[in-house]
């Protein structure tokens, strides 16, 4: 692989991580040029005598700052500089909470940075953020400086997964797919005239592989080319499982559904569940209070909702809920939440929109019923229908339904149509469960809040 391959699949697959790091950049240029500015004749290029103070400030602007930049949606990189204009009120917001985050630490810590300093920061960051981006989507489309291009991927064989993927991402703008056809020309041959990085296999394809084609994957896969599934590779690009394209020999495979096995893992994210669970509580008690007198005012139905859910195993278990929709909702028999739904009523539609109304699900973690990220507990009548309809649907109740989840926040405004979708993401979700996982729909269900995308 060539050092210009090596820097493009660097500048295409890692684009948030450098983002990241130029915002990072960015906001430590700014303290220290508004430093400088205000406060170096006094107190000189240091501010502070204590080292470990300056560790924890630094690792603090690390954890804050992306926090804050990825909830308010800022590591998605326009393909265009007109539509940059559109992320400037998300980044006057990031960057107004990012730095009275900053004034809160420096407050408790008594880290030396005057107000003056951080509001000049402030206005500095925000010039300095829009110059980089300015300057990255240059870097990052072809139709300026051609520094980036699109990660050639061939297409081997012909089979439902590859024509999924053909059908789904024929916009992507980080991959070119290409077909193969045997020709006068060797696969090999064909791999280094077009500069192909990525060969796609479809194993499941009615059209096999032969074995003279196999030698040759193995000796370019240690040439440094990659081989991958079109199920991996479907994941990689979309984020869920392509569960009907898929045999069922394939769940299987012991490494599929490797991590829900895990007693460790799964202890683990209980007692976070259990310690988040009780924090929450405590934070959003005084919240709660406000909600009842207001629903007890405006409404003379109960506060509070219940409802049989499914869960772990296929249990049904009793969920608790703040009431959104009138009491006589389901008069005329069970029914899907629909879009502008008239059973919601003026105060549903805002606890729905925030996710408020599901505040009294805290009551079910603790009590082991759910977790705070996992599927979304459904209804045991709509589960039975489900069944019937999808192919191993009850796959996702292998985990404790959560408060938000992987469907949740890749699908907020999801219809009963969708429901295969969201068991795709489901299981991408169990498939490939992990705390960083959990940690970024932590921050995806926060921008989906602020953003008021619920249901």
């Amino acid at each position: 692989m060539s050092l210009f391959s090596l820097l493009n699949g660097i500048l295409v697959r890692k684009q948030k991580i450098i983002l990241f790091l130029a915002d990072y950049i960015c906001l430590i240029l700014a303290l220290l040029i508004s430093h400088f500015i205000f406060e170096y004749p006094n107190y000189g290029i240091f501010p502070n005598e204590n080292w470990n103070l300056y560790g924890l400030f630094l690792f603090f602007l690390i954890c804050f700052l992306f926090s804050i930049f990825y909830i308010s949606n800022l590591y998605h990189l326009p393909s265009q500089i007109n539509n940059l204009w559109q992320k400037v009120p998300a980044l006057l917001i990031g960057n107004t909470v990012l730095f009275a985050g900053i004034a809160i630490f420096c407050y408790f810590t008594k880290f030396a940075l005057g107000r003056d300093v951080l509001a000049l920061a402030c206005f500095l960051l925000f010039l300095f953020v829009l110059l980089n981006r300015l300057i990255l989507i240059q870097i990052f489309s072809a139709k300026y400086l051609a520094l980036v291009k699109q990660i050639k991927c061939l297409f081997l064989n012909e089979g439902p997964l590859i024509s999924l993927l053909r059908k789904e991402n024929n916009q992507n703008k980080q991959y070119e797919f290409i077909d193969f056809r045997l020709s006068n020309s060797s696969l090999k041959d064909f791999i280094a005239k077009e500069n192909i990085e990525i060969i796609i296999i479809d194993s499941y394809s009615e059209e096999n592989i032969k074995d003279d084609l196999v030698y040759e994957l193995i000796e370019l896969k240690f040439k440094g080319i990659q081989v991958i599934e079109a199920a991996n590779f479907f994941e990689r690009i979309n984020l869920r499982v392509p569960l009907l394209n898929l045999p069922g020999h394939w769940f299987l495979n012991s490494q599929v559904f490797n991590d829900i096995t895990n007693q460790a893992v799964l202890r683990a994210k209980r007692i976070f569940d259990i310690l988040s669970a009780l924090i929450l509580s405590i934070l959003t008690l005084p919240m709660m209070l406000c909600l009842f007198l207001i629903m007890k005012i405006m409404s003379k139905d109960s506060i509070f909702y219940t409802q049989p859910r499914v869960g772990l195993n296929g249990k049904t278990f009793t969920i608790y809920k703040l009431r959104s929709m009138f009491a006589d909702s389901e008069k005329n028999g069970i029914q899907w939440t629909v879009s502008d739904d008239p059973r919601i009523t003026p105060i549903g539609k805002i606890l729905r929109a925030s996710r408020l109304d599901e505040l009294p699900q805290l009551i079910n973690v603790l009590k082991g019923d759910m977790s705070l990220i996992g599927p979304r507990p459904e209804r045991p009548e709509f589960t039975t229908q489900l069944q019937k309809e999808i192919p191993f649907y009850d796959l996702r109740h292998s985990v404790r339904p959560g408060l938000s989840g992987w469907a949740q926040v890749n699908e907020p405004l999801a219809t009963p149509s969708d429901s295969l979708k969201k068991l795709e993401y489901d299981l991408f979700y169990i498939r490939h469960l992990s705390w960083w996982l959990e940690f970024e729909i932590i921050l995806r269900t926060i921008r989906v809040i602020l953003m008021r995308k619920g249901k």
